[in-house]
């Protein structure tokens, strides 16, 4: 269900974003040229370990949210709604 949820929402926008999309990766850099020509670049963080899979999704982020600190900022927006440990 939360799949079709997903899909209604964002669907769309994510196909448009990846149609077409060209990934690069050199060394631990991930390179997405989307269709429009967009150029995104992806670096992991000092201390961190490279994923392709990571480097893909900041990239898909990136052009979706215009920049990283936007990113994490929607990021940090969120709730956290943990119930405490007893």
């Amino acid at each position: 269900m939360l799949n079709v949820l997903f899909n209604a929402m964002f669907g769309e926008v994510i196909r448009t974003v990846t149609n077409n999309a060209k990934i690069i990766w050199n060394g631990n850099t991930t390179i997405c040229i989307f269709q429009d020509g967009q150029k995104i670049i992806a670096r992991p963080c000092e201390g961190q370990q490279f994923d392709r899979e990571v480097g893909v999704a900041m990239c898909i982020m990136k052009r979706l949210f215009g920049s990283r600190r936007k990113f994490l900022q929607f990021v940090d927006s969120g709730k956290d709604q943990t119930p405490e440990m007893r």
